[in-house]
């Protein structure tokens, strides 16, 4: 039968699972029984973002930098800056979206055309 080992000098092989030394794992088992899904409270969300309190809460997990980011963090419409040709939705300065629907959740196309015309 095979020993049990403790995890705290087992490296994970996927870069966005944790490791947890309180563990014991029993030899190929242990990348499985060591290395747990990152949770919400131990990413850090990128500039312009904060963390999804809901996500806090429920303790979510996440596997990948594009699932961390839309799981666990938030945008701030009022921070967003639209792409060109967009502009804020009217009151979106309360509003928040994921990373991927920031876009869709804060801007509008813009309705009027502008020129620099004298």
């Amino acid at each position: 039968p095979a020993v049990p080992m403790s995890c705290r000098n087992v490296e994970c092989a996927e870069p966005f699972t944790i490791n947890d030394p309180a563990q014991r794992c029993y030899g190929s088992s242990c990348n499985t029984a060591c290395c747990k899904p990152r949770t919400c409270s131990q990413v850090t969300c990128g500039a312009g973002m904060v963390k999804n309190a809901i996500s806090l809460s429920y303790g979510l997990t996440c596997s990948n930098e594009t699932e961390c980011g839309n799981t666990c963090c938030v945008v701030l419409c009022k921070d967003h800056e639209c792409p060109s040709g967009m502009c804020n939705k009217d009151n979106s300065w309360m509003a928040v979206g994921t990373p991927e629907q920031a876009d869709k959740v804060c801007c509008k196309k813009n309705e009027v055309q502008c020129c620099d015309a004298p």
